[in-house]
């Protein structure tokens, strides 16, 4: 070999290649300690780590408000609101997509549900890591919704969608950490695939332009009755099961005894239904105003009918 031509690779020394290898090792080994501590945080069914992240995000989606506020409408906090609500369903209605398909626990049952033949199947004790932080994130966001309520409470039925958001604050940590109804808190969060166009109809660009609006309504109507009330047969089915019948489980906590156990077991049968119907209720308003939106153009103008079909 010689030396400087530039003929061979000139090696490292051996003490240098063995210095290099072990900051390397220590390099990996720290970066699969932080991968699974964050995997932890993110899936954990701990409560206390399920209470902080709920905190987290809570914390984290009133920050996209505040962003989104400020660089796009002006300081608007309603306009902020509304568009951080559809961000977070447009995540959840991709994620959710992912777990009816994917999941292992809760893919099987949710295609069984739909075709009515769950059998005696245990529908409260389902493990999904996912759901486990798919559903903090969504209470963080109802969470943030309720810090900026006085935004857009506008009418007396409002107080409605204030309860419903309550209740899915409160009780969706409270499931997780119990490990109990997440095969349900998936089935509602497969809701969240018609909320993205609801939100899309208060903006004013699409609220004061024809063709956006015209479209825009016709896929939430149909989305809303498609993923809502057209699944609300077998859901309600499914529910029944659930409520009628006490599935035993080994995973259930160690708290889940006693009085606390007691008080669980009728928050879970009371509140088991009321989404379902939440759902019938807001479906037959969707409904009648999308009828009525298309009697008031089919009467306004005699052309309407051929208007709309050549938008849709």
């Amino acid at each position: 070999q010689k030396k400087g031509l530039g003929l061979f690779p000139q090696l490292p020394p051996r003490g240098v290649l063995h210095c290099r290898g072990r900051r390397a090792c220590v390099f990996l080994r720290t970066r699969q300690m932080a991968v699974h501590m964050v995997a932890e945080v993110m899936l954990s069914d701990d409560p206390y780590i399920v209470f902080y992240r709920t905190c987290a995000c809570v914390l984290g989606w009133c920050l996209v408000r505040l962003f989104l506020s400020h660089a796009f409408f002006g300081g608007s906090v309603v306009h902020g609101t509304k568009c951080t609500a559809a961000i977070q369903a447009a995540l959840q209605a991709c994620a959710v997509c992912w777990v009816v398909t994917h999941d292992p626990h809760i893919a099987p049952l949710y295609w069984a549900m739909l075709g009515f033949q769950l059998g005696d199947a245990d529908l409260v004790n389902i493990p999904s890591p996912a759901i486990a932080f798919l559903s903090t994130l969504a209470a963080g966001e109802f969470g943030m919704q309720l810090l900026h309520m006085r935004a857009w409470f506008e009418k007396p039925s409002d107080v409605v969608m204030v309860a419903h958001h309550l209740l899915c604050l409160v009780l969706w940590p409270m499931n997780v950490a119990n490990g109990r109804g997440l095969f349900f808190i998936a089935v509602f969060l497969t809701y969240e695939v018609s909320t993205p166009f609801l939100m899309a109809l208060f903006f004013d660009a699409v609220k004061n332009s024809n063709l956006p609006r015209v479209i825009i309504g016709t896929v939430f109507t149909l989305t809303f009755v498609l993923v809502r009330l057209g699944t609300l047969p077998s859901t309600a089915v499914a529910a029944y099961k659930a409520i009628a019948t006490d599935f035993p489980s080994s995973r259930l906590p160690w708290w889940y005894v006693g009085q606390y156990a007691t008080i669980m077991f009728y928050v879970e049968r009371v509140t088991g239904c009321l989404p379902l119907l939440l759902n019938a209720y807001w479906g037959q308003l969707v409904v009648r105003a999308y009828f009525g939106e298309v009697v008031k153009a089919l009467s306004a103008d005699p052309n309407a009918a051929t208007k709309m079909a050549k938008a849709a």
